[in-house]
Order: C-alpha cells, then sequence, then structure tokens
C-alpha cells in the first residue's frame, strides 16, 4: 500500500533497509522535519538533502537517483550505497544538485551505533557539496571528516568489504590446516599475537550477508579476474553455509583490553 505524506522537509531518505533505516533514525534522534520513503512510498513535497539507501547494484542505479532528484528537488543528494567508482561523479555530469557520498562504515546489527562511533567521511566531485554535505551530517549528530574526493571513497568501501573477506577467507584456510593435523584453531592464533598483524582473530565460518561477497563482483567489473577476489569467493565456497548466516566479528586476542 503507498503511503503518502505532503509537505516540505529538511531530509528525505530513500531507501528503509538495513542502512536507511539505519541513516533514519540517526536523522530523527537530532531532527524532527526528517521523512523515510521506501518502494512504494511517496512524500509529495521537497526536501533540502535526499539520501540515497537502496543498493548500489541495482540495475538503473542512476535512473533511479536522478529521478529522485527530480520528484523531491534537494538541494544536496547525499548517496550511502556502496556503488561502483565514478558513480557519484557520473550522476553529477547530469545534475545541477549537488552530489556527496558518503560511505557506511559498521556492523550489521549495530549500525545506529557504529554509525554515531565511526567518523562519516564525506566526498564530492565538486567541493562546495562535500562541505555542504558535511554540514548536513554534522548537524545531524554524526562526527564527519571532508575528504579530498568521491571516488576514492566508493573504491575504498569496496576495499574495506574485500579486506575483511579476505581475512576470513585465509582463517577459513587456517581451520583447514588445524583439521588435518588435529590442532585448536584458537590456541593456534595465538602465534599471531604480533604488531605488525590485525589485532583480532577472525573467525572462519561461512561469509553471508549482502555486503562482503557481492561487493567482489564491483571489484571485478573494475579490474577482471582479480587474484584476491576469486580466493575469497572459492575458499567461502569450501565452507559450509548454515541456515541462518551468522555475523563473524573478529575476536580480541586479549579479552580483558
Amino acid at each position: 500500500m503507498t503511503h503518502i505524506v505532503a509537505g516540505a522537509v529538511r531530509h528525505i531518505v530513500v531507501g528503509l533497509g538495513e542502512v536507511g533505516s539505519a541513516i533514519l533514525e540517526c536523522l530523527v534522534l537530532h531532527r524532527n522535519d526528517v521523512m523515510g520513503v521506501d518502494v512504494e512510498d511517496r512524500h509529495e513535497g521537497t526536501c533540502e538533502y535526499l539520501h540515497i539507501c537502496f543498493p548500489g547494484d541495482l540495475e538503473g542505479f542512476n535512473e533511479a537517483v536522478l529521478g529522485y532528484i527530480e520528484e523531491y528537488s534537494p538541494g544536496t543528494c547525499i548517496i550511502h550505497s556502496t556503488v561502483l567508482p565514478g558513480t557519484t561523479r557520473e550522476i553529477q555530469r547530469r545534475t545541477t544538485c549537488l552530489m556527496a557520498y558518503s560511505p557506511v562504515r559498521g556492523r550489521h546489527g549495530q549500525l545506529v551505533k557504529d554509525l554515531h562511533d565511526f567518523t562519516k567521511l564525506v566526498g564530492a566531485p565538486l567541493e562546495s557539496a562535500a562541505h555542504d554535505a558535511a554540514t548536513s551530517l554534522i548537524e545531524a549528530g554524526f562526527t564527519v571528516t571532508v575528504m579530498k574526493d568521491a571516488i576514492s571513497l566508493e573504491l575504498g568501501k569496496l576495499f574495506q568489504t574485500t579486506y575483511t573477506g579476505i581475512l576470513v577467507a585465509w582463517a577459513q584456510e587456517m581451520q583447514r590446516y588445524c583439521d588435518e593435523v588435529g590442532a585448536d584453531f584458537m590456541t593456534a592464533q595465538r602465534v599471531n599475537e604480533m604488531p605488525n598483524l590485525p589485532h583480532v582473530i577472525h573467525q572462519p565460518g561461512f561469509i553471508g550477508g549482502h555486503c562482503i561477497i557481492p561487493n567482489t563482483a564491483v571489484l571485478d567489473r573494475i579490474r577482471p579476474g582479480g587474484l584476491f577476489t576469486n580466493v575469497v569467493r572459492l575458499s567461502n565456497e569450501d565452507v559450509e553455509s548454515p541456515g541462518t548466516p551468522g555475523r563473524l566479528w573478529p575476536i580480541p586476542y586479549r579479552q580483558n583490553k
């Protein structure tokens, strides 16, 4: 059923999945002139800031963003979705609306907390767009740092999820070695407690969810046949998928730290 609300608001969040719902909740904590819009919802009015939170691998993503810009006439549009590098720049070329990109950093299940704990990085093709987007996020309670461009952040988001995948894939492989000789995985990891290595133990379970594995495919669109992206997928295929995939958060080497 379509939900229609009329009037001008300061912020509209488009896409109310896990990311969009968390962005909306963060905004609502600090402002009351905020609206969330999902697939069947419509807001009959305008906004000052448009937040894009629906999947960046959606076919026709750019056209969809431009459609929402035309519909709501924002002064600034902030893309929070994981997208192919160059997306923000390409959309900026086709609109007078200021375009900015701000990747979401956080853990599934506690995104609202992590969005407030981690600095929100913002980049844009136009410097004025980056600063305008940063101002709107700061007034909504985020800690913000303006970066030099959008495309580096777009690529950096893909690096971040795939780097996690590589670490988990190596944990999967280490578990296989442990199984071969009858070693205890957690005990073996204590040897890795070194300053030049990550200060956590990555668990070797199945990589589920909608970020790590799908994002390796996005990197392959930039540079087909990537060695590491393929390793992550191949390793994960050899791990039994649980009925309900859990999140495999890293474990600190010293639990009392």
